[in-house]
């Protein structure tokens, strides 16, 4: 019996030609969706985050090689060459077309963008398929601009797993139509991906195989081929994590002074979902309307439940017994994988249109939306920033502590950048006032070719320090926080 919306020659649904609309389009909102990483492409982006620039770098370095240039030897990514080599090595190769430093940061910063773009029309494609077009815009719509993937399309990081996963459920227990054999090649390549492009990728490994059976009872009445076709289809992901587990060279690790004690594992595991700093109740609210949809549609979307269930859980019970259970980052970024599933689950088990689960809709996209549009506001890190000069940075504060909050942080962000007045700052927390700086070289002229916005957004960032220094209730020569940040 074919789904909905699906071509009975196979091939793409009915619908698809307007895949690549639905993709252009979720490409140009993230494009306009981040004033600050257009407007200074230079200095704001993915490119100068995190280990997403030893992935760039390394790429640089490969290019390089291949052109037969004798480049700078460089470190490899810490999680291994799969991405940068995919995705990467090919934008580092177009923006070779210019040679200024700029627009070559700009073009080679669009992969997280790319990929959250291909990771919404993924979204769009299942939806579509069992329902309609117009229904499936909604909830891509909600699933990209009201939860995290929005403010990471500009961050980096999780995007390149998160694509791999979704794609391999779609091949797997979505509505993907192809041979079975060309089904199960993509599946198994897309799961290699999603269980070796980073280290957590071992967290999905029940998800996983709920999907590897999955595709073993497609053969439900031979065994031979049953078998032939399940060794097939793992072949290539055991290649995928046997790569990246060779270049991630774990020789001495030592898993036990890398976990933290047992009793602390429920509070983090709870803190993951329902922190008011970091829980995903905060900034992906709508992912928790999956939870009444599981019960709707279990009987006919068994593995797809299941796998998506055990895709948050095992994240979420992964990642709360490693010592860094959560970082600066915006919001739950450990948890961003699950996000496309559950949207899906929660899409198809809307039902009939019923006028309190449209309410409840709109109002936790209302709620996750304006957390949203916060995390793109401003420079990734903006609040670690900040807090690092004036006080002690904990994994417990950042998770925790009220005035680490990052949105309650941004909002103080935003009356700064909208009041825009210099001079002294009292604080509501003491009589002291903190005098304005003078020849700071944050606000004041910079050399080189930093742009009026790279120096409007230093002279934001003092004035916030400035107005946070008592406001987070310590000396502003605090010592600062000795953890290790990835």
């Amino acid at each position: 019996m074919e789904s909905k919306g699906e071509s009975p020659a196979g091939g793409l649904p009915a619908h698809g030609r307007a895949t690549w609309t639905v993709f252009f389009c979720i490409l140009a909102l993230l494009l306009l969706g981040s004033p600050g990483y257009l407007l200074n492409p230079a200095a704001i982006g993915p490119a100068r985050m995190g280990y997403t620039a030893e992935a760039f770098a390394w790429a640089d370095f490969a290019f390089n090689h291949l052109l037969g240039h004798e480049p700078m030897p460089v470190k490899l990514p810490r999680h291994g060459p799969l991405e940068a080599t995919l995705v990467t090595l090919p934008l580092t190769a177009l923006s070779r077309a210019t040679t200024d430093a700029g627009i070559r940061n700009f073009v080679i910063g669009l992969q997280p963008i790319l990929l959250t773009a291909a990771l919404g029309t993924v979204l769009f494609l299942w939806v579509a398929a069992v329902s309609n077009p117009r229904r499936a815009a909604l909830w891509t719509a909600v699933g990209v601009f009201t939860t995290i993937l929005w403010p990471y399309a500009y961050m980096g990081m999780e995007t390149g797993q998160s694509l791999a996963l979704a794609l391999a459920m779609y091949f797997s227990v979505g509505p993907a139509r192809a041979t079975p054999l060309r089904r199960g090649i993509l599946f198994a390549v897309f799961a290699g991906l999603a269980l070796s492009l980073k280290v957590a990728g071992m967290f999905l490994l029940p998800a996983m195989a709920v999907l590897f059976w999955a595709e073993a009872r497609r053969e439900p009445r031979n065994i031979g081929r049953a078998v032939g076709h399940i060794l097939l289809t793992a072949l290539p992901a055991v290649a995928l994590m046997a790569v990246q587990a060779h270049f991630r060279q774990f020789h001495g690790y030592d898993a036990a002074q890398h976990m933290t004690p047992p009793l602390t594992w429920p509070f983090h595991f709870a803190g993951l979902f329902f922190s008011l700093n970091k829980g995903l109740i905060v900034y992906a609210p709508c992912v928790f309307l999956a939870g009444p949809a599981v019960v709707r549609i279990w009987r006919t979307h068994r593995d797809l439940c299941l796998s998506a269930l055990l895709a948050i859980a095992g994240l979420a019970g992964g990642t709360s017994l490693l010592l860094y259970w959560t970082d600066e980052t915006w919001g739950c970024r450990y948890l961003h994988s699950s996000i496309v599933p559950l949207v899906v689950v929660a899409a198809l088990g809307e039902g009939r249109r019923l006028f309190h689960r449209r309410l409840a809709l709109c109002a936790l996209a209302v709620m996750g939306g304006l957390a949203a549009v916060l995390g793109c506001l401003f420079d990734y890190g903006v609040t670690f920033k900040a807090a690092v000069p004036t006080t002690v940075v904990t994994l417990e504060r950042l998770q925790g502590d009220p005035s680490l909050n990052e949105i309650q942080f941004r909002l103080g962000l935003l009356g700064v950048l909208i009041d825009d007045t210099p001079g002294p700052v009292p604080s509501h927390r003491s009589s002291h006032v903190l005098p304005a700086p003078t020849g700071d070289p944050c606000c004041g002229a910079r050399t080189g070719r930093a742009s009026p916005t790279a120096r409007g957004a230093n002279c934001l960032l003092a004035l916030l320090v400035r107005r946070c220094v008592l406001g987070m209730g310590a000396h502003p020569h605090a010592p600062q926080s000795t953890t290790r940040w990835d």
